[in-house]
């Protein structure tokens, strides 16, 4: 009996582990079927920083994957897509460091004084070190209006 109890949770525990792994490719089908924007950033940027941004500890910074939009307004400090928005490039950014990149995800705000327009956004490039700032800001200012949509 124990050895049946033994392989029926074995199998469990395979059988979703197998279907709970997603590759960037599956995460790009599922994230195009739920509700879109389309916007361009005029600019896109790169930036250090702590692992907790203002998305606190339910919206942890990672390196590559995060990136920082606009709060509100100077009075609402909400981001203009909510924490967790996927963002999806049109095409795919250089991003130093890591290669190519298409998908982020907004855990962060920046840019508090709304210098850059509307649909800017910042990729985070890791806690400061010399390398990942070197690296963000040889990312710098160079990608310049990019398309993307956010889920």
């Amino acid at each position: 009996m124990k050895k049946n109890t033994f392989i029926s949770i074995l199998t469990c525990f395979i059988f979703i582990f197998t279907f709970s792994q997603k590759t960037q490719a599956n995460e790009t089908q599922d994230i195009e079927t739920q509700a879109a924007t389309e916007h361009t950033a005029g600019v896109v940027t790169g930036y250090t920083g702590d692992t907790i941004g203002h998305g606190g500890a339910n919206y942890p910074n990672e390196q590559y994957m995060t990136v920082a939009v606009h709060q509100k307004s100077t009075t609402n400090h909400d981001p203009i897509f909510p924490f967790g928005t996927t963002i999806l490039t049109k095409n795919a950014l250089p991003v130093e460091g890591y290669g190519n990149k298409t998908i982020f995800k907004v855990t962060d705000t920046g840019d508090l004084q709304r210098n850059r327009d509307l649909y800017w956004f910042d990729v985070y490039f890791g806690v400061y070190n010399a390398t990942n700032e070197s690296n963000a800001k040889a990312f710098g200012v160079k990608n310049k209006n990019i398309a993307y949509t956010a889920y």
